[in-house]
């Protein structure tokens, strides 16, 4: 990519979080460092995260994780995001009842709002970071569930508005 260009990245329903807890004794947690390990990731993970956990004498694989690899994170970067994500709720909190759920729910968003859109430090990088959070249960915004792009509303914006609005500062 030349210099010059301008561009962004939107990921669509991944700030899945370095979780421990669930009901049934495996955790989302534990599984990423499995793949670290036995499919050798460290080759696609963050030279600048990996560097950061490396020297506190932390593993680098916890860079898997969107809350530890978001505050390094240097280009442009618009997420889609449910705070209930359908996926996560069956894989990775497998949560047993309605209370745990929002437990996990207000976590991402506590997660979500310190380390990606409101990254400070050395990391200053929150001006370049936006967001469309909503409160749904589902996975995508595409067509897995049967779409909620133009679907889900907030501050009388779709997601596709929101996102051309955040790009051009509007």
């Amino acid at each position: 990519i030349p210099k010059t260009a301008e561009y962004m990245v939107m990921p669509d329903s991944g700030f899945f979080m370095e979780w421990y807890q669930n009901n049934n004794g495996l955790s989302y947690g534990n599984g990423m460092e499995w793949v670290y390990n036995y499919q050798n990731t460290s080759i696609a993970l963050n030279n600048k995260c990996k560097l950061n956990y490396t020297s506190q004498g932390l593993p680098e694989w916890k860079c898997m994780f969107a809350q530890n690899l978001s505050p390094f994170i240097d280009v442009k970067s618009f997420v889609i995001q449910s705070m209930f994500d359908s996926w996560q709720q069956g894989c990775e909190s497998n949560a047993p009842n309605d209370a745990f759920e929002n437990e996990y729910g207000q976590l991402l968003v506590n997660n979500f709002t310190t380390k990606y859109i409101n990254a400070d430090g050395d990391n200053k990088i929150g001006d370049k970071h936006g967001a469309f959070l909503d409160s749904c249960s589902h996975h995508c915004s595409g067509g897995t569930e049967g779409g909620v792009w133009d679907t889900i509303i907030i501050d009388n914006q779709n997601v596709s508005i929101a996102q051309f609005n955040w790009y051009y500062g509007k």
